[in-house]
């Protein structure tokens, strides 16, 4: 955040090394005393209703509504880009009247600011839905199931690096609506009661779906206001633009059980995935430092730019063809054992993409447009926004198992899931080959690539009515970095282009307990005390090619954790 990298002038008088240094200090957070607090804190609130009516004896009638509002706040120093404090940083610089060689805590008190973000998120869901019989033919009932629902959502926020160049300022709004109207038929062609040797079931799924999105943002706009030096001058509400997308979009499925133990299915459906606000909304810029980014025209580290980031107002809606089958074995000489393995196959269009900042230096041919050098060649930004790639194709295989047994101390449930990434192959531009980046990060540009190898498992032990016992584990599979900056470098202390990083577990524990507690008016009915640890062993991963404290994006930065919660039930 504008802080831990500078070049050290060689005119410099406190470089004693007669050539210009990068200097890459560390800041102990208990060296900035009450500055060193870097507070999160959230406040949510939710209130949802509904009712389900019975129609007739066949018809059922349900409705629900919702609505939830959070405010996120956090806390931590930041210098800033267009203050008073920053403008003093870059001339002192300049000026050479900086010692970077001492300790930081007074040139923080000095140029920095306590800055903080706040979000404020406010959603409301309606829907009504309505399933029942609407034929019967010889197979048996033919159903209906049909529904509306509708979404409103509005933020109102301001980022940390906006509210440190004006402590005035207001929040960017954001507002997007939903609604969509869907209709699915179930239509039995063999059922149970037929006897038909080797085939028990054939239900054959028709769906269509009508999904309407609006969405829209505004963001005030200001000027340096003389009075105070900062950029405070509210000047006016810029409209970021509205986007409306709609769509009908249609699935078709079947499932075939020949028996008791063993059920096929399959199905092909469309769909297509609107951006979402944060996506369209107008794009940001903050000062950045970096000690990995390397310019391959020039060979240097860019150690500060520009970042431009944020949304793109002319993304337009994905949209995706996709394939599944699968099966389903519930086999009886294992009662309560269920096993599912499915495959699918995915191509979206217009995929909506991200790059990293190295790629896009890196091919700058490409991306001229998002690339700004000064009149000496350095750079001056660089453009991270989304925009809408080529295509994507993506294919794998999902299994899950779950077994409910009993056993000398009590009743058992395992569960373990798996998911295998067979191929992520994207383009992202009509000039860009067609890669495969499963289980890469870097490669291409794409930094959201998904694992080869993903994985889940956990086991509740209920010894009685009172205690529970549980454990779960999540694996994540090993994956190449790939970067021609100086991450790997900086990590390992060799050059080099690609690293593995290797595959990682996590286990959590908890333990829940039913409490003897209930009001004489019968308003609580019962209430439950848990308490958990997340992280048990306190794991983490090194992966300097990130931005999340160097660590990898599956570790945590907090650690292990410990939490206690008491529910009511009413």
């Amino acid at each position: 955040h504008g802080y831990g990298v500078v070049t050290m002038s060689k005119n410099n008088p406190n470089n004693p090394f007669g050539k210009d240094i990068l200097v890459n200090y560390t800041m102990p957070a208990n060296s900035f005393g009450a500055w060193g607090k870097d507070t999160y804190e959230t406040t949510q609130k939710k209130v949802s209703t509904g009712f389900t009516f019975d129609l007739t004896p066949q018809w059922l009638l349900s409705a629900d509504y919702s609505w939830s509002h959070s405010d996120i706040r956090q806390n931590y120093i930041r210098k800033g880009s267009s203050n008073p404090r920053a403008a003093a940083w870059d001339a002192d610089t300049k000026a050479n009247k900086i010692n970077f060689l001492q300790p930081p805590a007074d040139l923080i008190q000095k140029y920095w600011h306590y800055t903080h973000n706040n979000t404020q998120q406010t959603l409301n869901d309606m829907s009504v839905r309505a399933t029942g019989p609407i034929a019967t033919w010889y197979a048996g009932d033919i159903k209906l199931a049909t529904g509306i629902e509708h979404r409103r959502y509005e933020s109102e926020g301001f980022a940390d690096h906006q509210y440190v160049d004006n402590p005035w300022v207001k929040g960017t709004e954001r507002k997007s609506q939903a609604s969509s109207m869907y209709a699915e038929l179930n239509v039995p062609v063999i059922s149970p009661d037929m006897n038909i040797p080797f085939a028990q079931l054939f239900d054959i799924q028709l769906a269509t779906r009508y999904e309407d999105f609006k969405v829209s943002s505004k963001t005030p706009v200001y000027s340096v206001d003389s009075t105070t030096g900062y950029k405070s001058k509210l000047t006016e509400w810029k409209n970021n633009g509205s986007a409306t997308y709609d769509a009908i979009t249609p699935t078709i499925g079947f499932k075939f059980a020949p028996n008791d133990q063993m059920m096929l299915r399959a199905s092909y459906s469309e769909g297509f995935v609107t951006p979402t606000v944060s996506q369209v909304s107008m794009t940001t810029s903050s000062d950045t430092t970096s000690t990995s980014l390397k310019d391959p025209k020039t060979g240097n580290i860019v150690s500060q730019y520009i970042a431009i980031a944020g949304g793109s107002p002319d993304l337009t809606p994905e949209s995706s063809k996709s394939i599944n089958a699968g099966i389903v074995l519930t086999p009886e000489f294992i009662p309560d054992l269920r096993l599912s393995i499915d495959y699918y196959q995915i191509k979206k269009d217009d995929n909506i993409s991200t790059i990293t900042a190295q790629y896009v230096l890196d091919n700058e041919n490409m991306y001229a447009d998002r690339v700004k050098r000064d009149a000496n060649g350095h750079v001056v930004s660089i453009d991270t926004t989304p925009f809408n790639a080529m295509s994507l194709k993506t294919s794998g295989i999902d299994t899950n198992l779950s077994y409910l047994f009993d056993t000398a101390i009590g009743e058992t449930q395992f569960n373990l899931g798996y998911t295998y990434v067979d191929t992520y192959k994207t383009q992202q531009t009509i000039a860009t080959p067609v890669i495969d980046v499963v289980g890469t990060t870097g490669l291409g540009g794409v930094s959201d690539a998904p694992l080869k190898h993903r994985a889940n498992a956990s086991l509740h032990l209920k010894p009685n009515d009172v205690w529970g016992f549980g454990w779960s584990s999540q694996y994540y599979g090993s994956y190449e970095v790939n970067t021609t900056g100086d991450a790997i470098l900086n990590q390992t202390g060799v050059k080099a282009t690609t690293l593995k990083i290797a595959d990682q577990i996590y286990h959590d524990v908890f333990a829940t307990a039913k409490l003897p507690f209930a009001t004489k008016s019968g308003l609580v009915d019962s209430a439950e005390l848990g308490f958990g640890i997340q992280n048990l062993f306190d794991d983490y991963r090194v992966d300097m090619s990130g931005t999340l404290d160097y660590l990898s994006k599956y570790s945590d930065v907090r650690g292990r954790q410990y939490y206690l919660n008491l529910k009511f039930t009413f």
